[in-house]
């Protein structure tokens, strides 16, 4: 009986790591899909792709940084200021952070 668990056992465990390595791999494409939208000025596309990123990981305070530059540049301080702040909340401060914080207060 035991050595049909111990197997079975290792394979979930290889089947979750190879889901969560895809998760990842999905949020970071996102995020990039994200990023070249916001570059080429297509603010809201580049905002659903980070919302959808961060449906999927919000955790990563880094995307809620990123959407509240997006907000400025699109002239939706409010907005900005809610993701910037709930970056803050996640204990986000390093120089993006801060800098970012700036831009959207001025």
């Amino acid at each position: 009986m035991r050595k049909k668990i111990i197997p079975l056992f290792i394979f979930f465990c290889v089947v979750l790591c190879i889901e969560l390595a895809s998760a990842q791999t999905n949020v970071d494409s996102l995020l990039n899909a994200a990023i070249q939208k916001a570059q080429q000025g297509k603010y809201q596309e580049s905002l659903h792709d980070a919302n959808r990123a961060l449906q999927n990981d919000p955790s990563r305070a880094d995307i809620y940084v990123f959407a509240a530059n997006v907000y400025s540049w699109s002239q939706k301080n409010d907005s900005a200021l809610i993701f910037i702040e709930k970056a803050k909340e996640m204990n986000y401060l390093n120089d993006d952070f801060y800098s970012s914080y700036l831009n959207i207060l001025l």
